[in-house]
């Protein structure tokens, strides 16, 4: 549980978090990657996709 605003819920998920990279990506996750990453199924904030949910 968390008891902290939703805001503050967001900056930690964003701290801790990273996106998950193709497994052909050989190095650790960076910023450009929360964009350049991401599928269409997490278009909304708070929705979550592995990449390979977009490729068929």
């Amino acid at each position: 549980m968390f008891d902290g605003t939703d805001e503050e819920f967001r900056a930690v998920l964003d701290k801790l978090g990273h996106p998950p990279l193709p497994k052909y990506i050989k190095r650790p996750a960076e910023e450009s990657d929360k964009e350049r990453y991401q599928t269409v199924y997490a278009t909304e904030e708070g929705a979550v996709a592995a990449p390979t949910a977009g490729l068929h």
